[in-house]
């Protein structure tokens, strides 16, 4: 059973520093796994959700095979994914 003090953020009931331990990419070393901060839709990793993420959306829209901007699990990237970049809009604090 996860220690509830410890971070979870994709929900998976192991804690963030284990699941990166077991081979999980932290690349800004932050503690965080990455695939918890593109979920998000920050998709540079400086722990803000903003104009170059927007961009990467945008650049990337229609597409069916970007697995990092397909943020709704549509299968393709669009209005949906759009509106989970818009909801994170910020830096986390």
């Amino acid at each position: 059973m996860p220690d509830s003090c410890e971070a979870d953020c994709n929900g998976n009931g192991i804690a963030d520093a284990c699941d990166i331990a077991a081979g999980e990419t932290d690349k800004d070393q932050d503690g965080v796994p990455d695939s918890c901060e593109y979920a998000i839709g920050d998709f540079d990793l400086n722990g803000c959700v903003e104009g170059l993420d927007l961009s990467f959306i945008l650049a990337t829209w229609g597409m069916t095979d970007v697995p990092v901007a397909d943020l709704d699990g549509s299968g393709s990237v669009g209005g949906g994914d759009l509106t989970v970049v818009f909801s994170n809009w910020g830096c986390k604090p």
